[in-house]
């Protein structure tokens, strides 16, 4: 499959839709180390590299260069989005489910021997006052 070259000529080579997409990554990063946006955040991370992959298969094909460096390989960017992918999958989806069950049995409150908690005593002793 081609693509259509009003496609290329709109989106190829955008400075904008460069910032843009580096905005969207540094956004799920951020997402990803707040536990309530965790998930969703992984979820958008995982898409958005998705959707970005077949522009990294294009510049790889056509033999775009960065900064001067002749372009990586497929198979090198290939295999450094897989590991991009299970990192993102990892934290948000995997280690997520690890956070939410507790590490150890919930502890029982710790009573003295002489009756009552702390509290117990200190709120009895203002009361006899």
């Amino acid at each position: 499959m081609t693509t259509r070259p009003w496609f290329r000529r709109r989106f190829t080579g955008q400075l904008w839709i460069i910032y843009l997409t580096g905005l969207l990554k540094i956004a799920g990063a951020v997402g990803l180390l707040m536990r309530p946006t965790r998930r969703l955040a992984g979820i958008c991370l995982l898409l958005l590299l998705l959707a970005l992959f077949p522009a990294n298969v294009y510049a790889a094909m056509q033999g775009v260069q960065f900064r001067g460096a002749p372009p990586t390989d497929i198979w090198l960017r290939g295999l450094i989005q897989g590991v991009f992918l299970l990192s993102v999958w990892w934290s948000a989806m995997a280690w997520a489910g690890r956070l939410r069950r507790a590490p150890y049995p919930p502890m029982e409150p710790i009573t003295e021997k002489r009756g009552g908690s702390a509290a117990d005593r200190w709120a009895a002793a203002r009361t006899s006052r």
